[in-house]
C-alpha cells in the first residue's frame, strides 16, 4: 500500500512562519508541508554529476543493490556505469559516510533551523546510527536523485 501526500492535503508554511508552526501545527500533529528549506543551499547549484565529478571522482562510495551485497566505486566509474547501464535493478550510491570521506560534501547543505535538535548527540560515536546519506542512481534504481 502505498502512500501519497498531496499539497492539497495539509498546510503549506515558509521560513518565516517556522515559530509558528512549532505552536499551530507540530503541538496539534496535523500534516505540514514545509518550503524552502534548502534554497539557500549550495548543493542546489553544485551538486552536479559534472562538478561531482570534477571534484569526487576519485572518491570511492558505497554501492548497493536490492540484494544484501554491498561493494565500494570510485564515482567515475560509477558515472560511467550509469551512463551505460540498462539493468533492471542498476546499482546506485547509498553511502551513510559520505561526509566522513568527503568533509567537502557537508560544506554544500545545512540541517534546516526545525531539525537542529540533534537527540542522538548524546552517544558514543560508534553507537550513533546512521543519520545522513549520499543516495544517487539512475532511473529504476529507486533513488530519489535520478540521474
Amino acid at each position: 500500500m502505498a502512500f501519497l501526500l498531496t499539497v492539497g492535503m495539509c498546510k503549506e508554511r515558509t521560513k518565516s512562519e517556522w515559530k509558528s508552526f512549532l505552536v499551530t501545527m507540530m503541538g496539534r500533529n496535523r500534516l505540514v508541508l514545509l518550503t524552502g528549506l534548502a534554497d539557500a543551499w549550495p548543493a542546489r547549484h553544485t551538486w552536479t554529476l559534472d562538478h561531482l565529478l570534477q571534484n569526487y571522482g576519485d572518491t570511492a562510495f558505497k554501492i548497493s543493490q536490492r540484494t544484501s551485497r554491498k561493494i565500494s566505486m570510485t564515482f567515475k566509474d560509477y558515472v560511467s556505469y550509469m551512463k551505460v547501464q540498462h539493468d533492471e535493478d542498476p546499482l546506485y550510491i547509498f553511502d551513510h559516510k559520505f561526509g566522513e570521506v568527503e568533509p567537502g560534501l557537508l560544506k554544500d547543505y545545512s540541517v534546516p533551523y526545525l531539525f537542529q535538535e540533534d537527540f542522538f548527540d548524546v552517544l558514543d560515536k560508534d553507537k550513533r546510527p546512521p543519520f545522513r546519506w549520499l543516495i544517487i542512481g539512475p532511473q529504476r534504481s529507486g533513488a530519489s536523485f535520478a540521474c
